[in-house]
């Protein structure tokens, strides 16, 4: 069965919006082959960044079954305050 395509432009209205705290540094990750985790401390090298857990189970084939965020208080309060629509 093919998969839906997905339209870009819902990627590119988020990436506009995105605060300026949202980003990317992370180091390392930890895995038993089963689960993937790995987290985006609030304190990055350019300052502090929203802070979040990323977990996911795999399959034996190494596919993502299931996928969580844990969201620290920092990155919440971003969400909280909705400075996304900003």
């Amino acid at each position: 069965m093919p998969r839906p395509r997905r339209d870009a432009s819902i990627f590119e209205a988020l990436a506009v919006r995105k605060p300026t705290v949202r980003q990317y540094h992370r180091t390392g990750y930890l895995t038993d082959d089963k689960r993937l985790i790995w987290e985006y401390p609030r304190a990055g090298p350019k300052g502090d960044q929203m802070d979040f857990v990323e977990a996911m189970e795999l399959n034996d084939d190494g596919l993502i079954q299931r996928h969580c965020v844990y969201w620290g208080w920092f990155g919440f309060g971003v969400l909280q305050r909705d400075e996304y629509h900003r």
